[in-house]
């Protein structure tokens, strides 16, 4: 496990660097070329319609749009179950091939669609590519898991979310330029071919990717399969509840993606170009938030990205619905020197941004944590569910839109309240990872954080650390510096202070105390430290039982032995450095000096985990002191 405490610049050039990896890297062209036809194709076609059609009163150019995007999207629902069956049952890279052998021969019918200028053969080809794309979606997310290490899997999917929006901004950007020349039918059919014979290729790179269920027996029922691989994803809350995240993130960027160009033909009546930019702004917005989100996670999923990421998206929505504009037949340059351009497209890029922090990390869960055997079809019925929250984005934004007259804006405002309520209940089910981002980010503004050795912290499974107690800051520091999140044992004179309790519980603080001083206390402490170690959590005691008076480190008590003779799990000695004679040690009348240094730096240590069966009291004080001695 990488700590928070690593260097970014190393970890950003790792990052990147699965770019020129042959086990992402042909993956990673594959996916751009695909969405950036998928996204051309149906952005020329709409913007094309949409800027010939564009008149006050007319709601076609509202209809057009969505029904294009509906057409592109309903395949999800009707053949993503069968896809997911096939990614399971085929090897993987012979399988991308041939789906991307046929996109070639799709984008043919669409150059000829474009040129015939026949709307029920462009709407029939847009259902063709959402059938294609619907039989790469499974793939594309199951890929991975068998092709990247568990610590590259968050790097391989911000870099993939990264591609796949930039590629939507480049030919939404491509689409709306092409309006403006005669002979844009012809060069948009020549740029989908040509993308599709080099995506092909791209995949002809792609390494072997062995079968997961080789003997699985293929079915086509898109309901029954759905509900049987959604039952499979709730045996699993966490994946469950990222499946459901990853359902409104689809649901907010499909809104938002399609609704644009119609915004600003009608409400700003500006030109395609505009359009261009406000797409642009957020695009780049969610490509550069999956990259944020990538640097936060150190190589770790961090669940707790998710609802600050829809926080973000809600009140960057909610400021944009406040936007109006006044001025007619705008140009590029006109809209960028009016008032409000500017503040419009901040909240589209962190609108943006918010739904990379919100994305990358439910994805890399799902693939993180989904049975091999099975992670096909579970990604599948995601895309099921995805696609149906496209769907419904569409109908009820051609409802309020077309039919009630709902100015886009105020949409825009009403689905950033909705983002708002999805924060509260992201919170509520990630509320130990946002406990962690919000100390670490807390912890790095106070100190300098020096990290070593945490890798002995698995990434996986239970154990129990113990650490040497110097501060009041002891626990923030270790919860900050570890990937995971942990559950921490607190005396219970602490755990009652008034005004804290209520935090103590939302971080899940075990209180306890002596035997002597209650028994009931105690035995409910060990019985909920044996349960969250044999749910695979991570638990952290301070054997000495108190804060140091002197520096030294103290006795350790023997109750980590009889957690450890309960719950055999290994034991990962820590120790901290640098909090002696801060404000928040016992070092007296140190709370009336100010620190020496602003940002003085903390030393954070661990060493190999000491198996169950030679774990003591006396042994782990001797690991603990030998490793504070060494990091001073």
């Amino acid at each position: 496990m990488t700590t928070l405490g690593k260097n970014n610049k190393k970890r950003s050039k790792g990052q990147f660097a699965l770019l020129r990896s042959r086990r992402f890297g042909p993956f990673f062209g594959v996916q751009v070329a695909g969405a950036f036809n998928d996204n051309f194709f149906k952005s020329a076609l709409a913007m094309l319609l949409v800027f010939q059609t564009a008149s006050p009163g007319n709601h076609f150019s509202w209809f057009v749009v969505n029904l294009a995007s509906g057409l592109l999207i309903a395949p999800f629902v009707l053949f993503s179950g069968l896809a997911g069956q096939f990614a399971d049952k085929l090897e993987k890279s012979r399988l991308i091939r041939i789906i991307k052998a046929s996109e070639i021969a799709i984008m043919g019918l669409g150059f000829a669609a474009l040129i015939c200028q026949s709307i029920v053969l462009q709407f029939a080809v847009l259902f063709a590519m959402g059938t294609q794309s619907a039989f790469f979606g499974p793939l594309k997310y199951s890929l991975l898991p068998q092709h990247l290490k568990p610590e590259e899997i968050v790097d391989g999917n911000a870099l993939a979310e990264m591609g796949t929006f930039t590629a939507i901004l480049m030919g939404s950007l491509a689409a709306s330029a092409l309006v403006v020349f005669k002979a844009g039918t012809w060069l948009a059919g020549l740029i989908t071919v040509f993308v599709a014979v080099a995506g092909w290729l791209f995949s002809t790179k792609i390494p072997f990717a062995e079968s997961a269920e080789p003997s699985l027996r293929l079915k086509w029922r898109p309901i029954a399969g759905f509900k049987e691989s959604m039952g499979r994803a709730r045996k699993d809350p966490a994946v469950f509840y990222a499946i459901l995240g990853l359902a409104w993130f689809w649901f907010m960027g499909a809104a938002y993606v399609i609704q644009l160009p119609v915004y600003v033909s009608k409400a700003m009546h500006a030109n395609a170009a505009v359009a261009g930019l406000l797409l642009a702004a957020f695009t780049l917005g969610v490509g550069g938030g999956a990259l944020l989100c990538a640097r936060f996670s150190k190589k770790g999923v961090e669940p707790g990205l998710a609802p600050i990421g829809s926080l973000l998206m809600g009140l960057a929505g909610c400021h944009l619905a406040g936007i109006g504009f006044t001025a007619q037949k705008l140009t590029l340059l006109q809209f960028i020197k009016i008032p409000g351009s500017a503040m419009l497209l901040v909240d589209l890029v962190l609108t943006g941004i918010g739904g990379g922090l919100f994305a990358v990390p439910l994805y890399a869960l799902i693939q993180l944590r989904a049975p091999r055997h099975i992670c096909s079809r579970i990604i599948a019925a995601g895309n099921v569910l995805n696609a149906l929250a496209m769907l419904l984005s569409a109908v009820i934004a051609i409802f309020l839109l077309s039919f009630c007259g709902l100015e886009v804006r105020r949409f825009y405002g009403l689905l950033a309240v909705i983002s708002l309520v999805v924060t509260v209940i992201a919170s509520y089910k990630t509320v130990l990872h946002l406990l962690r981002l919000s100390v670490w980010a807390l912890i790095k503004v106070l100190y300098r954080i020096r990290c070593n050795g945490l890798e002995a912290i698995p990434g996986k499974g239970a154990a129990v650390l113990v650490c040497n107690h110097v501060s009041y800051l002891d626990a923030l520091i270790i919860a900050g510096s570890c990937s995971r999140p942990i559950r921490f044992i607190m005396h219970i004179s602490y755990y009652k202070i008034p005004g804290f309790k209520w935090f103590f519980n939302l971080a899940r603080v075990i209180p306890i105390c002596s035997g002597r001083r209650n028994r009931k206390i105690l035995a409910a402490a060990f019985d909920e430290i044996a349960g969250a170690l044999e749910q695979g959590g991570l638990v952290c005691i301070f054997p000495e039982g108190r804060l140091t008076r002197t520096g030294d480190i103290g006795p350790f008590l023997q109750g980590i032995e009889k957690i450890v003779e309960r719950t055999p799990v290994p034991v990962i000695p820590l120790a901290l450095n640098g909090l002696w004679g801060s404000m928040f040690s016992l070092k007296t009348h140190t709370w009336l000096r100010l620190p020496r240094c602003l940002r003085p730096i903390i030393k954070l240590s661990a060493t190999e985990a000491v198996p169950p069966k030679f774990v003591s009291a006396g042994k782990l004080k001797k690991i603990v002191s030998e490793l504070k001695a060494s990091a001073s």
